[in-house]
């Protein structure tokens, strides 16, 4: 059960980075967009 457990909080947990990378990534656009304008 533990290695079906591993592959999902691992999938969970990459998905977390991509969505904070994103965000981080889109508001930092947003933010210089902003100050440009």
């Amino acid at each position: 059960m533990q290695i079906s457990r591993k592959p999902i909080s691992s999938a969970i947990e990459t998905a977390c980075k991509h969505a904070l990378a994103s965000a981080m990534t889109g508001s930092e656009i947003y933010t210089h967009g902003k100050r440009r304008s």
